[in-house]
């Protein structure tokens, strides 16, 4: 994957975060909170590769 894909996965993290946890209530929260544990798996198995290589 390529760096920039995983820097586009990491603002989109990072914008959620701010929006979900600020501007919406909690039971609406759960949908974009298992995409992001999705985002997040995937991001740090590249990682984790990249460092392993």
């Amino acid at each position: 994957m390529r760096a920039d894909t995983l820097l586009e996965i990491f603002k989109e993290e990072k914008w959620k975060r701010s929006h979900y946890t600020y501007n919406t209530i909690p039971q609406a929260n759960k949908e974009p909170a298992k995409d992001s544990v999705n985002n997040a798996k995937m991001f740090l198995k590249h990682i984790k590769n990249l460092i392993e290589n």
